[in-house]
Order: C-alpha cells, then sequence, then structure tokens
C-alpha cells in the first residue's frame, strides 16, 4: 500500500514537473535499479 502511494504521488510530482527534470528522474531511477541489481547479486552469491 506504501509503495503504491509513493508511486502516485512520484506520477504527480513528474507530471508537474519540467520535461528535462522528469527525464533526469528517469535516469536516477534506472541508476538505482541498477545498483539493487548489483547488491542483490551480492546477496545471491554464497559466502567465501
Amino acid at each position: 500500500m506504501k509503495k503504491a502511494k509513493g508511486d502516485l504521488d512520484k506520477a504527480q510530482g513528474d507530471a508537474k514537473a519540467p520535461k528535462r527534470m522528469t527525464a533526469a528522474n528517469v535516469a536516477v531511477t534506472k541508476q538505482n535499479g541498477v545498483l539493487d541489481t548489483a547488491n542483490n547479486a551480492k546477496k545471491l552469491q554464497p559466502k567465501q
């Protein structure tokens, strides 16, 4: 539920934001996604 509200707030914010800001937000979101993927990969690796 909390995530859905966050997504809604973000969508409303994006609607109000200038297009270039939205593009920057998308870039940051993609970057965060890459970091999350890397972190998940580390967690999945067996402990040395």
